[in-house]
C-alpha cells in the first residue's frame, strides 16, 4: 500500500476555497440587497395606492361641503331678499365671500387633483422608479401637509364669514331696535299731539302715524302754535303734559342723531369686501408658489427615479457576472469535494480502527475499576476483620483480668468445714449475704462465655474466607505465569511480522500481480499485527490486574497470622472459662448445702 499523505493534500485547496467563500458571500449580500429594494419598491407601491384612494376620498368630502354651503347661501339668499338694503348688502358681502372661499377650495382641490393626475399619469416603469427610494415619501407628505393647510384655511374663512354674518345679524337687530322705538316714540308723540289738538281745537290737524323727524319738528311748532293761540283755555296740568311731550321729542332727536346713517355702513360693508379682495388675492398668490414647488417636488422625484432605475440595471449585470463566477466556483468546489472525499474515507478507516483499540482499552477499564471495587471490598473486609481482632484483643484483655481475679477469690472460697464452723458458732445472715453476692458475680461472668462462643464463632468464619483467598491466589499465580508466557509468545510473533514487514516493503519490481499480492499480504501482515497489539495491550492490563491481586494477598497473609494467633488465645481463654464455670457449680452446691 502506498502511505497517504495526510497533510500534503490540502495545500492546493487552501488558495481556492477563500476566494469561493467570498464570491459566495458577495453573492448572498447581492441577493439580500436585491430582496430589500423589491421589498421597499411593493412597499412604496401600496402606500401609495393607499394614500392616493385616501386623497381622492378627501377631494369628495370636500367637493360634498363645498355643494353644502352653496346651498345654504342660496337659502339665505333667498330668505334675506325680503328685507332692508342693509340685509341685502350683507347677503352681497356673504355671497362674494363663499364664491371667493368656493373658488379658492376648488383651485387648491384641482391643483392637488391635477398633481395626482400627473403623478398617476405617469408610466408604470417611471412610478415604480420613483417609489423605489424615500423621495416619494416625502412628496405625500408634502401634499398631506398642503391638505391640512388647505382645511385650516377653510376653517378660518369659515370663522371669518361666521363673524361677518354676526356683525350685518347684530347691525340688523340694532336696526330695528331703533325703527321699533322710533315707530313708538311717534305714536305716543303722536297720540298726544291728538289728544291736545282735540281738547284745544277739535279734529285733530296732522295724522301722527309715521311721522318722520321734519314732521316731528313741525308738530311741535304747530304744538307751540296751539298752545299760544288758547292760552287761556289751557291749565296748569296740561302746561306740564306739553313740556314732558316737548322734553321726549329732544331725547329722540338727539338719539336719531346720534345713530348712524345707513350710507356710512354701507361705506364700511365696501371696505370690508375690498380687504377679503385683497386677502383673497395674497392666497392665490401663495396657492401659486406652492404648486410650483410641488411641480419642482415632482420633477426631483421623476429624476431620483431614474438614477434608481439604472442602478437596479447596474446591479443586474453585477448580478450576471457574479452568477457566472459562482458557476465556475462551484465547478472547481465539487472537484475539491470528491477529493475530500477520498481522502475522508481513508482517514474513516483509520478512525474505524483507533475505535476498535479504544473499545478494547474500554473494556480493560472497566475490568479494573471493577477489579477495584472488589480489592476496595475485600480491603473494606480486611480493615472489619482487624477491628474485630482489636475488640477480641480488649476481649482477651478483659478476659484474663477476670481470670485473675477468679484465681485470687478461688482460695477464698468456703469449704465445708468453715460452713459446719460458721454453723457451730452461730454467726449471722450476714456471711451468707456475701456468699449470695459471690454467686451473682460468678454468674454474670457467664456471660463472657457467650461473648467467647461468638468471637469463636466470627473466628472461624474469617478461618474458612481466608482459605478460599489462598485458593485464588494460586489460581491467580497460575493465570499470571500463563499470560505471561502468552505475552512473551505474542511478542516473539510481533517481531517475526516487524521483520517480515521489513524485508516486503522495498520490493517494487515486480509485476502488477505479485505487487497485488504482496499488498495482500502487508494488509494481512498489519492485521495480524494490529491483533498481537491488541492482545499484547489486554495480557498486560490482565498481568497488572493479578499483580495487585498478588499485592493484596500479601497483605492479608499476615492478618493470617494475627488470626492463628488469636485463636490459640481463645482456645486458652475457653479452657479457663470452664475451669471458671466448674468452680462455680461448685459453689452453687456448697450454697444450696448451707441453704439446707
Amino acid at each position: 500500500m502506498s502511505g497517504y499523505d495526510p497533510g500534503g493534500g490540502d495545500q492546493p485547496s487552501r488558495g481556492s476555497t477563500p476566494d469561493l467563500t467570498s464570491l459566495q458571500e458577495n453573492f448572498s449580500q447581492q441577493q439580500a440587497k436585491i430582496t430589500a429594494l423589491r421589498e421597499l419598491v411593493r412597499a412604496t407601491e401600496s402606500a401609495q395606492g393607499k394614500k392616493t384612494a385616501s386623497a381622492q376620498e378627501k377631494v369628495k368630502n370636500i367637493a360634498q361641503r363645498l355643494t353644502q354651503y352653496k346651498t345654504k347661501a342660496t337659502k339665505s339668499r333667498l330668505s334675506r331678499a325680503s328685507s332692508s338694503e342693509v340685509d341685502l348688502m350683507s347677503t352681497r358681502i356673504n355671497e362674494e365671500t363663499t364664491e371667493v372661499e368656493v373658488d379658492s377650495s376648488f383651485a387648491n382641490i384641482s391643483g392637488v387633483a391635477y398633481e395626482e393626475q400627473q403623478h398617476m399619469s405617469l408610466p408604470v416603469a417611471m412610478s415604480s422608479r420613483a417609489r423605489s427610494e424615500t423621495p416619494g415619501n416625502e412628496k405625500v407628505n408634502l401634499l398631506r401637509q398642503q391638505m391640512e393647510q388647505n382645511r385650516l384655511k377653510m376653517a378660518a374663512r369659515e370663522s371669518q364669514k361666521r363673524e361677518v354674518e354676526e356683525r350685518v345679524i347684530e347691525l340688523k337687530h340694532k336696526l330695528e331696535a331703533s325703527q321699533h322705538t322710533l315707530e313708538q316714540s311717534t305714536a305716543e308723540f303722536g297720540r298726544s299731539t291728538g289728544d291736545l289738538s282735540g281738547l284745544l281745537l277739535g279734529p285733530p290737524a296732522v295724522t301722527p302715524i309715521k311721522m318722520g323727524r321734519f314732521e316731528f319738528n313741525k308738530s311741535t311748532s304747530d304744538l307751540t302754535q296751539m298752545v299760544a293761540g288758547g292760552g287761556g283755555l289751557t291749565s296748569s296740568l296740561e302746561v306740564e303734559r306739553l313740556r314732558y311731550l316737548e322734553g321726549r321729542v329732544k331725547v329722540l332727536e338727539q338719539e336719531l342723531a346720534t345713530q348712524p346713517s345707513s350710507d356710512e355702513r354701507v361705506k364700511e360693508l365696501e371696505r370690508k369686501i375690498l380687504d377679503l379682495e385683497e386677502a383673497l388675492k395674497e392666497k392665490e398668490c401663495v396657492i401659486e408658489a406652492r404648486t410650483q414647488a410641488v411641480s419642482l417636488m415632482t420633477e426631483n422625484l421623476t429624476a431620483k427615479g431614474r438614477n434608481t432605475v439604472d442602478l437596479l440595471e447596474d446591479t443586474k449585470q453585477e448580478m450576471l457576472r457574479m452568477q457566472q463566477n459562482f458557476v465556475q466556483a462551484e465547478a472547481s468546489l465539487k472537484q475539491e469535494l470528491d477529493r475530500l472525499q477520498v481522502e475522508l474515507d481513508e482517514r474513516s478507516a483509520k478512525v474505524s480502527n483507533l475505535e476498535e483499540m479504544n473499545n478494547i482499552l474500554e473494556t480493560a477499564r472497566y475490568d479494573l475499576t471493577v477489579e477495584n471495587s472488589t480489592l476496595r471490598q475485600s480491603l473494606e473486609d480486611v480493615q472489619d476483620f482487624a477491628t474485630k481482632i482489636s475488640e477480641l484483643n480488649k476481649l482477651n484483655q478483659s478476659l484474663q483480668h477476670r481470670i485473675t481475679e477468679l484465681e485470687g477469690s478461688r482460695y477464698e472460697f468456703i469449704t465445708d468445714a468453715e460452713v459446719e464452723q460458721a454453723r457451730r458458732e452461730g454467726e449471722s445472715d450476714e456471711r451468707v449475704r456475701e456468699l449470695e453476692e459471690r454467686v451473682r458475680e460468678l454468674e454474670e461472668g457467664g456471660d463472657l462465655a457467650e461473648k467467647v462462643r461468638s468471637l469463636e464463632a466470627t473466628i472461624e468464619a474469617q478461618r474458612e474466607q481466608l482459605e478460599g483467598q489462598s485458593k485464588v491466589y494460586e489460581e491467580l499465580q497460575e493465570q499470571l505465569q500463563e499470560k505471561t508466557v502468552e505475552l512473551n509468545v505474542l511478542n516473539a510473533n510481533f517481531s517475526v511480522l516487524q521483520e517480515k514487514l521489513k524485508t516486503a516493503g522495498p520490493k517494487q519490481l515486480f509485476p502488477k500481480s505479485a505487487e497485488e499480492e504482496a499488498e495482500g499480504e502487508t494488509s494481512k501482515l498489519k492485521q495480524q499485527l494490529d491483533e498481537a497489539n491488541k492482545g499484547a495491550i489486554k495480557s498486560k492490563l490482565k498481568i497488572k490486574q493479578l499483580q495487585k491481586q498478588v499485592d493484596s494477598f500479601k497483605k492479608t497473609s499476615a492478618v493470617h497470622e494475627e488470626v492463628v494467633r488469636l485463636t490459640e488465645e481463645v482456645q486458652t481463654l475457653t479452657q479457663r472459662l470452664a475451669e471458671v464455670e466448674e468452680e462455680k457449680g461448685n459453689l452453687q452446691l456448697h450454697l444450696v448445702n448451707y441453704d439446707g
